[in-house]
């Protein structure tokens, strides 16, 4: 922290000296130590000028006969500063005549305090938000494990979650607008507390990996035009942005699976409003689900069409299978949809069966297996 603060410092006295007329500018410690100077070799050294100023809290001019009472300084003025609890956080000091220099050396005293409060508040507003993506992290982390130590940040941030909560991650649906949220999301969030839509002292929200995510208390059923607001100020800048909702947490040891949901759902193609608890995308999670812890038998159903088939009839005959489902079953719709005979329909559905064995199986228990090799199939491209 003290070396932002001796950039800052540093950074500071270069550009002020440019405007008033390239003089000598110096910013000390509240010891009396030069920590910037226009003259770097100035730089580490005690300025007792400087010191007197900030043990008086007062300024202290010197002229060029009074020199050589102050050790390490020279003529000019020097101007204790205060940050807005009126707490000494060092001395400025310009070189100069002090009857010629001192309303200019007033004015940089401002100036100087000005910038450091500004700095200041920069530092705090990345120190919070780099503290509420930290606290969101531990939060969701796997099995829970950083569950206490992700409450205790927020406990330092001011911020009491309270059951139920729900995940909210906000994805971009295309990769230029991806890069786009990743260097703007924390804007977006900023916006959203801003406007009162979030609550800091209920709610949480930051960067984790490369998405913004929201935690939103005494969520159990999000209000529609709620979720609504939200979305479209997502969508003002960020085109075509998807909202993910996971599973209501009742106890936050749950985010953990919420945040698996969420995850999954930002898989899947489209944009809007994309809610776990939708029974079509409930399903869909499932399917996926099912289909990472039986990925070895998965294979083995696509090592039978590898071996049957030809990549390009794999691939028809998948999209034969999921266009029937998409249609509920109906042999019409389907041959429509990809303008084949109904005969050619029928044709690959039953060859698909047949080459994954499953002909013997019931309807429900045949469809469920050819779903899996879909969504596959889909999730490898």
């Amino acid at each position: 922290m003290a070396d932002s603060f001796e950039k800052m410092a540093q950074m500071m006295v270069e550009a002020t000296s440019k405007l008033v007329s390239n003089r000598t500018v110096n910013i000390m410690n509240t010891k009396g130590i030069i920590l910037a100077s226009t003259e770097k070799e100035r730089i580490g050294t005690l300025h007792t000028g400087a010191a007197k100023a900030a043990r008086t809290g007062k300024p202290v001019y010197i002229a060029k006969k009074d020199v050589s009472k102050y050790h390490g300084a020279k003529e000019g003025c020097n101007m204790p500063i205060f940050d807005g609890d009126n707490k000494l956080i060092g001395v400025v000091g310009m070189y100069g005549n002090p009857e010629e220099v001192a309303d200019a050396a007033n004015l940089l005293a401002v100036y100087t305090r000005q910038y450091f409060a500004l700095k200041a508040e920069s530092y705090k507003e990345q120190a919070e938000k780099e503290l509420r993506s930290k606290a969101l992290e531990l939060l969701v982390s796997p099995s829970g494990e950083g569950l206490e130590n992700g409450l205790s940040l927020c406990e330092s941030l001011h911020t009491h979650l309270s059951c139920p909560v729900r995940i909210i991650l906000l994805d971009a649906c295309n990769k230029l607008a991806s890069v786009d949220l990743v260097k703007n999301g924390n804007s977006l969030l900023r916006s959203l507390f801003n406007q009162g839509v979030l609550n800091s002292e209920q709610d949480l929200a930051g960067m984790v990996d490369t998405h913004p995510v929201l935690l939103k208390s005494n969520a159990n059923e999000l209000d529609v035009h709620w979720l609504q607001h939200v979305y479209e100020i997502a969508k003002h800048d960020f085109p075509n942005t998807k909202l993910c909702l996971g599973s209501s947490c009742t106890s936050l040891k749950q985010l953990s699976s919420s945040y698996q949901e969420v995850l999954a759902l930002k898989e899947l193609p489209g944009s809007g409003i994309c809610d776990i608890n939708t029974p079509a995308l409930r399903c869909q999670f499932i399917l996926g689900k099912t289909s990472r812890q039986e990925r070895s038998y998965l294979q083995s159903l696509q090592d039978k069409l590898n071996k049957c088939l030809s990549p390009i009839e794999a691939e028809e005959f998948l999209k034969t299978a999921h266009l029937y489902y998409k249609e509920n079953g109906s042999i019409t719709k389907a041959a429509i949809a990809l303008h084949v005979h109904k005969n050619t329909v029928q044709y690959r559905l039953h060859k698909l069966e047949s080459t994954l064995g499953l002909e013997e199986l019931p309807a429900f228990e045949k469809e469920f297996l050819i779903r899996l090799c879909i969504n596959e199939r889909i999730s490898k491209k």
